[in-house]
């Protein structure tokens, strides 16, 4: 039987906004991940909370809860694409909760993205500074943005150290 956390290395919340957040779960291994969420073949998961819809005349919103989301990995399977796929999701999820629409909110889509993603690396990053792997890790990270984004793989590592700024 799987106690609720064990297994579990760190975690960490990302703000979505001033009353929304996302919590981060990094567990030991794929086993142990895969018991804890409950889905035997996961690599990774994203689940957005439940919430609930106020009609109010004619009009309806949706009660968010705080804690809007999980995103759940194991650590031997982190990389810049299974992170911005979980991280997409939920994005969708949010779009769906909050009754955007991708042509009026296009903008506010594309900072909430960023918001994700760099909240994402600086938490990752705090989390595994100072461990023997680490460096190993980081490199080899970097070395794949290198391949794949070329010159812009220098202003993509210094905005996940200092964190995405919107201009």
């Amino acid at each position: 039987m799987h106690t609720k956390y064990e297994g579990l290395l760190y975690t960490w919340t990302i703000p979505m906004n001033r009353k929304h957040y996302v919590r981060v779960f990094i567990w030991k291994n794929k086993n142990i991940m895969r018991e804890a969420i409950g889905i035997p073949g996961a690599h990774a998961y994203a689940r957005a909370g439940s919430y609930a819809t106020r009609q109010a005349g004619r009009r309806s919103r949706n009660l968010l809860p705080r804690k809007f989301g999980e995103l759940h990995f194991y650590k031997s399977k982190i990389g810049s694409g299974i992170v911005a796929h979980e991280v997409q999701h939920l994005i969708n999820y949010w779009i769906i909760a909050a009754g955007w629409n991708n042509s009026a909110h296009d903008e506010q889509i594309a900072y909430l993205c960023g918001d994700l993603i760099s909240g994402w690396w600086r938490g990752w990053y705090d989390h595994i500074e100072g461990e023997e792997d680490a460096t190993e890790q980081t490199q080899a990270m970097e070395s794949q943005l290198r391949e794949t984004q070329g010159k812009r793989a220098d202003a993509i590592i210094r905005c996940f150290c200092r964190g995405w700024q919107p201009n």
